[in-house]
């Protein structure tokens, strides 16, 4: 039985590459490339018929700053209330206020309900916003006051200080077993 090869899966930044290959030297094989990559010919014709879609896609995530090594596009089934959600959350972060995953889902349902009506079957769950967030690469943005802030910044000045003497002591503590086998030997 001839060995199976291993399913892999490229991101769009690789099928990007590929397209960008083939655009910058029509003669290429796409033999060749399915080599260079360990991926069947299939992939890569496949690839190519979808030129269009995963352009879109990788200028969309690019846009939007989001991880570019992601292999399958996973768009929101309500794109229009992700789109302004997402305005909405940047105009928030640019403010300065906090979004948390609360505030994301009550937000989600407000905007539901004026883009789709009091009848649409949309949830903000926490999966939904979790996706939301991943998509975006969203983090939680937290706004601190200034004494909190400090006090946050002098327990990281002194859990390095203790960091700092443990490695000290870690060090001499080995120099002592070095010395200690050294005389053994």
């Amino acid at each position: 039985m001839p060995p199976t090869k291993k399913r892999k899966a490229l991101s769009y930044d690789e099928k990007r590459t590929i397209l960008l290959k083939f655009k910058s030297d029509p003669r290429l094989r796409v033999a060749t490339v399915a080599r260079e990559y360990g991926i069947n010919e299939s992939t890569i014709r496949t690839i190519r018929k979808m030129e269009e879609k995963i352009l879109s896609y990788h200028t969309h995530l690019s846009s939007n700053l989001s991880d570019t090594t992601i292999k399958k596009a996973r768009l929101s089934k309500y794109e229009k209330l992700d789109s302004v959600l997402y305005k909405w959350v940047e105009t928030q972060k640019a403010a300065g206020c906090e979004t948390n995953q609360r505030i994301l889902r009550i937000k989600a349902t407000e905007l539901s309900k004026e883009l789709y009506g009091d009848d649409t079957p949309f949830k903000a769950s926490h999966g939904w916003v979790w996706r939301f967030r991943k998509r975006h690469c969203l983090r939680t943005l937290r706004v601190q006051d200034d004494k909190k802030d400090a006090d946050k910044s002098n327990q990281i000045k002194s859990d390095n200080v203790t960091a700092d003497e443990f490695m000290r002591t870690i060090a001499k503590l080995l120099e002592k077993l070095r010395r200690k086998a050294a005389t053994m030997s």
